[in-house]
């Protein structure tokens, strides 16, 4: 890659990687004290979003690998030497707790409380042989609402309503937050502070229950048709146990 531009922000301000994290072309490389990024194309939407970066610093690339800071003339510093690895590869999808919680407010603790406020779930979390055996035969009109993404263990998180009549974990999302049923966050944040807070993009979903919160970003989800489900099964090799 022949950088154009790079990009720097402190170590501690890794969670607003992650609304980055689909954009294709950008790398990233960790040094003691940053997180760096480059990339060959800067259009204008990418710079504004860098510019929003916490703590950051948005930089054209030289040549010779020169810094130069965006609004000035004058090098300052050069691109840092190392291994640089895709954005996407290198950030995970699930980000630990504590970053969350940082990230939502400066000095509060995020928790679940009982909520007695009932809403009607629209995510579910069951085990992939549970779905695969319910869609062999529930009516396409049944499928066609759904998407899935299923992890290697055979968990399965199902998006979308009506869902389907299995048993399974059930979560209310509203702006891609999606909390365990029977459950609030406490002190009460909006689920539109959360999401953009924690840097989902439209169609991640955070999946949150007393166990912790993990982000599933979009591109991990595929529409629930018989073939996707099928394709899932020989994905995972036989190591899901459908028979039951």
């Amino acid at each position: 890659m022949k950088p154009v531009w790079a990009a720097r922000i402190s170590k501690n301000c890794e969670a607003a990687l992650g609304r980055l994290r689909l954009i294709p072309g950008i790398e990233i490389l960790e040094t003691e004290t940053s997180w760096w990024l480059r990339g060959s194309t800067l259009s204008g939407e990418l710079q504004l979003k860098l510019r929003t970066l916490p703590d950051g610093e948005l930089f054209r690339v030289l040549e010779d690998g020169q810094l130069v800071p965006i609004d000035l003339r004058v090098p300052h510093g050069v691109l840092p030497a190392g291994v640089w690895s895709p954005i996407r590869v290198a950030i995970s999808p699930s980000l630990p707790v504590t970053l969350f919680a940082e990230k939502v407010a400066e000095q509060a603790q995020l928790k679940l409380v009982v909520s007695h406020d009932e809403q009607a779930a629209n995510v579910l979390l069951v085990p992939f042989h549970t779905l695969y055996q319910w869609g062999q035969t529930a009516p396409l009109i049944r499928l066609t609402p759904l998407r899935f993404a299923t992890r290697l263990d055979g968990t399965t998180i199902v998006c979308g309503t009506p869902l389907p009549s299995i048993r399974g974990e059930f979560f209310v999302e509203r702006d891609g937050i999606a909390i365990a049923a029977g459950r609030a966050c406490s002190p009460a944040l909006s689920t539109t502070m959360l999401a953009e807070r924690w840097g989902l993009e439209e169609g991640d979903l955070c999946l949150w229950s007393d166990e912790g919160q993990q982000l599933i970003s979009s591109d991990q989800f595929v529409a629930c048709g018989r073939s996707a489900l099928q394709s899932t099964f020989d994905a995972l090799g036989g190591s899901v146990d459908v028979s039951n």
